[in-house]
């Protein structure tokens, strides 16, 4: 596995990527992603184009009428990704796995459940400019978005807040943060997510 693919896997992985195993216990990396980003659904099967990845459209799979599912042949090379994030069987956020997450590795997970407010006032000289951010992580317990939160601050200098919503939590990321996350993923954002990048608007 390159350092450009393993970068993407743990990234992906703690957004809407998953690993399953096959009913001859193998594991296959999956994700699926809604019609309107078919295009970087597409990207992610030429990312993992070594692994026998394909793409199909599937139907009513909750995001819309239609979706978009990516998976890779079942390989061995996954049991050690596995191993990772998947201790116990059940897949949960640890040191190990947020130890090999890069910028590279994080723009992923920021283009999979990161979301920007920006302000949109056309009357105001800072229309445009980002409010704040969130990285959307209610599939996690609460003390893995705390582990989570500790992460961005030591390695990246992005101060996220754990904030609860019913019975989840998520990471609220208030505005010079939200600049810092944007600045360090900005460089590895596909095309059909640049929206979610840093643009000034005049």
């Amino acid at each position: 596995m390159t350092p450009e693919e393993e970068s993407f896997i743990y990234g992906s992985l703690l957004g809407d990527g998953c690993l399953t195993r096959s009913a001859t216990g193998t594991p296959r990396f999956v994700f699926t992603h809604g019609a309107s980003q078919k295009a970087y659904a597409e990207h992610k099967i030429e990312v993992l184009s070594r692994f026998g990845a394909s793409l199909r459209r599937v139907e009513n799979a909750g995001f819309g009428d239609t979706s978009y599912q990516g998976r890779t042949s079942c390989m061995p090379l996954f049991e050690s990704v596995w191993d990772v994030v998947r201790r116990d069987g059940k897949k949960q956020v640890n040191p190990e796995w947020l130890s090999k997450v890069n910028p590279r590795g994080l723009a992923y997970w920021f283009m999979d459940d990161g979301s920007v407010q920006r302000n949109h006032n056309h009357n105001n000289k800072n229309r445009g400019q980002v409010y704040n951010a969130a990285l959307h992580t209610e599939g996690f317990s609460e003390q893995e978005n705390h582990l989570l939160s500790d992460f961005l601050s030591f390695e990246y200098g992005v101060g996220a807040q754990v904030k609860q919503t019913r019975d989840h939590f998520y990471l609220y990321i208030p505005r010079k943060s939200a600049v810092r996350l944007l600045e360090v993923v900005e460089p590895y954002l596909h095309e059909s997510m640049a929206y979610k990048g840093v643009m000034w608007l005049d």
